[in-house]
């Protein structure tokens, strides 16, 4: 199965090609104009690798959380390099990617919103990641605190509060959101026959 994952919902932007479960390439990169990079970036790398865009069996695109800009930007560019195959977008929660990058179970995941708020999700299995479009939800950190009691192991891509559960005792790791980790899960589910979802998390 061959994968071009988009991920712009977040500071940073990446595009990655996978082939089942090894990553081709992944690039990543942060600019104020994301759409003008995009796609001489895609044509560069796919070029250097000899791949043609036809070649995709799917294109994967993160519908968030994050940045409303970024969502819409990244489903018209799998519109487009799709050439309107709706069957072949598949869309992830990068939370969701997050969890399950990790593997592991009881599991909190975390991305930054506005004004001292934060996206957040917990998840108890591997199962449970695979299996399911994971339902968020968006509060204060001390709420975050609350609902990650249970949680083993904390993820995001904010230092600070990494640092905050690792005083109270609890492993962290910082992770942003990425393009390749949205391909590997995207990668699962369809194999498992979960339906894909190109609704966006406009947050």
């Amino acid at each position: 199965m061959l994968i071009f994952s988009i991920e712009t919902s977040y500071k940073s932007a990446s595009i990655a090609c996978l082939q089942d479960d090894q990553i081709l390439f992944e690039y990543i990169w942060q600019s104020l104009d994301i759409g003008k990079d995009f796609l001489p970036y895609t044509e560069f790398f796919l070029k250097a690798n000899n791949i043609e865009i036809d070649k995709f069996d799917y294109f994967v695109v993160s519908l968030g959380p994050g940045s409303w800009t970024g969502i819409r930007l990244a489903i018209s560019l799998s519109y487009g390099l799709s050439k309107g195959i709706l069957s072949k977008i598949y869309g992830v929660s990068s939370l969701d990617s997050i969890a399950y990058y990790l593997q592991n179970t009881m599991e909190g995941i975390f991305i930054p919103s506005n004004s001292n708020t934060y996206h957040y999700i917990s998840f108890s299995s591997i199962d449970e990641i695979i299996n399911s479009h994971g339902v968020f939800k968006t509060g204060t950190l001390e709420e975050m605190i609350q609902n990650f009691k249970k949680s083993k192991i904390i993820a995001g891509p904010d230092k600070k509060v990494c640092e905050k559960f690792a005083l109270l005792k609890k492993y962290t790791v910082e992770i942003f959101p990425k393009a390749s980790l949205n391909g590997l899960l995207a990668k699962e589910r369809i194999i498992k026959n979960i339906p894909s979802t190109i609704n966006p998390y406009y947050v």
